[in-house]
């Protein structure tokens, strides 16, 4: 798994990792990896992907 650490590391290198990351990921590619759901399918989201049967990241709209 790849990640930053925004609370722990520095701020200089938070600002290094994140411009390597916009030099490194094409846009479009982070379209494919959100989808939006409802509050209403939160509860069954989040049993999903406490499974390990959720890749990429949920967004909840909230009405």
């Amino acid at each position: 798994m790849v990640g930053i650490d925004s609370v722990q590391c520095p701020r200089r290198e938070r600002q290094e990792a994140w411009a390597r990351l916009a030099e490194l990921i094409n846009p479009r590619q982070l379209d494919d990896m959100v989808r939006e759901i409802d509050l209403a399918e939160a509860p069954q989201a989040a049993d999903m992907l406490l499974a390990g049967h959720v890749r990429g990241r949920l967004v909840v709209r909230i009405p």
